[in-house]
């Protein structure tokens, strides 16, 4: 399975860009993945919808995160480990090292997930939370496209094929 996989911040919560590229980038490689900031370097069938997330948010910084080589923008090892019976703990402590290194250096973040096509129009799940909710989300069996739904705490199955973003507060 294929997985974009990124980080989006706005700009009223970077004081210094560089040094968060910089922050993000070693944090990433600590588990052998790659990082490259702007949605240009996303693969182009989610290009237009998180395009979109960018406008509609004002988001200063795209981090797409991919495969060491970077010959692909993709996080296919997390998709594994994470929803494919890979290994769990280490996509787990991937995304726990992410979040807690990020919420060192800014206030907000969202993290985005998307599998298929992302086109301007398409249907997004949006959620928000805390880091530890951030954390039960994607620890859940079938991971992050399942979604909360306050007060009920009500899970639905949502179709995969539809980007998922997380916005950690």
């Amino acid at each position: 399975m294929s997985l974009t996989l990124g980080v989006g911040i706005k700009s009223a919560d970077i004081s210094n860009i560089e040094d968060l590229k910089y922050h993000l980038t070693n944090t990433v490689a600590e588990f052998g993945y790659g990082v490259t900031f702007g949605v240009s370097t996303a693969v182009e069938h989610v290009r237009p919808g998180l395009q979109g997330l960018v406008d509609a948010w004002s988001l200063a910084l795209v981090a797409v995160i991919h495969a060491p080589n970077n010959e692909l923008a993709e996080a296919s090892e997390i998709s594994i480990n994470l929803i494919e019976g890979g290994d769990r703990e280490k996509a787990l402590s991937f995304f726990s090292s992410v979040c807690l290194s990020l919420s060192k250096k800014i206030k907000s973040f969202s993290v985005f997930f998307a599998v298929e096509d992302w086109t301007e129009d398409m249907r997004i799940r949006i959620q928000s939370g805390s880091i530890d909710e951030f954390m039960r989300c994607v620890s859940r069996p079938s991971g992050w496209w399942e979604e909360y739904y306050s007060p009920k705490s009500n899970v639905i199955n949502c179709d995969d094929s539809h980007p998922f973003v997380f916005s950690v507060n």
